[in-house]
């Protein structure tokens, strides 16, 4: 919503702090700008590998019950 503003606090290393100030020279742009920029990129694709995990997680377990089972028949 347009407007709509939330104050957030992050804590940052050392090293990320200064990426973000040498990029935040070299493009012109406030760090505020870029880490909301991150933010809106990296989240989509945070999400999709967040999915990913949980879909190897549980084809790793069927696997696994699988091969329980195969051996406690043999």
């Amino acid at each position: 919503m347009a407007g709509d503003n939330r104050h957030l606090q992050l804590r940052l290393s050392k090293e990320l702090r200064k990426e973000i100030g040498e990029l935040s020279l070299s493009l012109g742009m406030t760090a505020s700008d870029i880490i909301r920029g991150a933010l809106f990129f990296g989240l989509p694709i945070f999400a999709q590998m967040a999915e990913i995990q949980r879909e190897t997680g549980k084809r790793l377990i069927r696997k696994l019950k699988m091969e329980s089972r195969l051996r406690s028949g043999a």
